[in-house]
């Protein structure tokens, strides 16, 4: 045979009946599927530090912005590019502060912006931070309206301390069997440390991070939402 005159003609070609995939490609399909209908709460504080301003500045427009208002711009890009990349998203909002409340669950893309506009730091909930009020809130909203894959991603973000978080390692059994992934973004002090909460966010399959700038945040928050998922729940 000519090897420089060889053609291999595939036309017609079928594949190979009840062939295996390649692990990685399974895995891939897998993940993307746990992504797509994990169910995603976010959790923000809304006490009156919050209305402080982020180092640096906001690329945008140059001026400075306040935590809360970074938290409603960036919560608003990444929920509206969830629902544009998977349409039948599962995503909630609660807010908190001295206790913690629902403003989204389940709704339509439309009514996110609306919920999104109360988060302020001028409300009945600015007068303390309870971070446990927030994982609790969120693990009621994910008994009511549970992931169809079970998996249950929460996204805290908060500038305040919380000595209650003492409690977590007696909660983690429940939230690992309820598929949780926690993820925990501190805007603020650089050397703010929760030792709980840093133990549960590496135990849960997510990141305990401490930001003290625009672009960090805006980085670390993007990264924390679209954070691969694929757990089993219990693990």
């Amino acid at each position: 045979m000519n090897i420089d005159n060889f053609e291999l003609d595939l036309t017609g070609l079928a594949p190979v009946e009840n062939a295996v995939q390649p692990v990685s490609t399974q895995l891939r399909k897998l993940q993307e599927t746990y992504s797509e209908h994990a169910k995603l709460v976010f959790c923000f504080d809304v006490s009156g530090s919050m209305s402080s301003p982020v180092g640096g500045y906001d690329e945008a427009t140059g001026d400075r912005i306040s935590r809360m208002e970074l938290v409603r711009k960036m919560a608003g890009q990444e929920i509206d590019a969830r629902f544009k990349k998977y349409p039948a998203s599962h995503v909630a909002v609660i807010r908190f502060g001295s206790h913690a409340e629902t403003v989204f669950d389940e709704g339509r893309p439309e009514d996110v912006k609306p919920a999104l506009d109360e988060l302020n730091c001028h409300g009945h909930l600015a007068g303390g931070t309870d971070i446990m009020s927030s994982i609790r809130k969120a693990m009621t909203v994910c008994r009511e309206h549970p992931s169809p894959v079970g998996v249950h991603h929460f996204v805290v973000v908060s500038d305040g301390g919380d000595g209650g978080t003492y409690v977590l390692p007696e909660w983690m059994p429940a939230l690992k069997a309820s598929g949780v992934v926690l993820d925990y973004i501190h805007v603020g002090d650089e050397d703010y440390h929760n030792e709980p909460l840093e133990k549960a966010c590496k135990e849960l399959h997510g990141e305990f991070v401490v930001v003290d700038s625009v672009a960090a945040f805006e980085s670390r928050f993007i990264e924390a939402v679209n954070r691969p998922l694929m757990i089993e729940a219990g693990n």
